[in-house]
């Protein structure tokens, strides 16, 4: 019975020294933020404005092993870091719109949670500063060009994105410096040559202006304008 006994205290000991308070669970790695692709990427990712709104998009790296995510910021004239958003297991992205002023640059880390309750240590901290967008997009048939007018404060270039509105396939795309001394800015469709096809009668398509800012990470995207070669309004 004695030997019996000194064993469960044994096993007793045993546990609690594998999980007592100076061996605590490990802490999960810290998640993977997604970084800002470059301006002229097709595909959409990482830390970057959209079309829709004045709003910052953040993406991350969903793993398994997080129950839960915690995404926090601060803008560039704060001290510290504030709990943004709660977003659960499965998520990967956020997009931003509480409180965002334009020419502000917001710093963004984030931090997973485990099955066990633990977080995890800080992702590395990514940032971005929105711009304002061009504005009154019109697509002229008359000379096959494309206009817009542009900010107060001129961006250090302009890309235009041009795909057909069916099934969402890249046309055209093609990156302009402003035109400083005029609002109103344009570009010929295929200019540089680069188009993959030609415009269609009977097609529609769709276009925007991306405005690539004047610093690393900062810009904007306008809304969308649909038109066939003879009609031409906003998505």
């Amino acid at each position: 019975m004695k030997r019996l006994l000194f064993l469960f205290t044994c096993l007793l000991i045993g546990v609690f020294c594998q999980k007592g308070p100076n061996n605590p669970d490990p802490l999960p790695p810290a998640p993977d933020l997604i970084r800002t692709l470059p301006d002229t990427s097709i595909i959409e990712g990482g830390i970057d404005a959209i079309p829709e709104y004045d709003a910052i998009r953040i993406e991350w790296i969903d793993r398994p092993i997080y129950e839960k995510y915690a995404l926090y910021r601060k803008a560039a004239n704060e001290d510290v870091f504030l709990l943004l958003h709660f977003s659960p297991a499965g998520d990967s992205a956020f997009t931003d719109m509480i409180n965002i002023s334009l020419n502000t640059r917001y710093y963004y880390y984030l931090k997973g949670m485990d099955e066990n309750g633990n977080w995890s240590a800080p992702s590395d901290t990514l940032n971005y500063l929105l711009i304002p967008k061009v504005n009154n997009l019109v697509y002229s048939t008359s000379d096959s060009s494309f206009y817009w007018s542009r900010q107060e404060i001129p961006p250090r270039s302009f890309i235009v994105k041009l795909f057909t509105k069916a099934d969402n396939r890249l046309v055209w795309r093609c990156q302009i410096e402003p035109i400083y001394h005029q609002s109103v800015q344009y570009v010929k469709f295929n200019v540089d040559g680069t188009a993959k096809q030609q415009l269609q009668s009977g097609i529609w398509y769709i276009w925007r202006i991306d405005s690539v800012g004047p610093a690393q990470n900062s810009g904007s995207e306008s809304g969308w304008n649909s038109f066939k070669p003879d009609v031409n309004f906003y998505l």
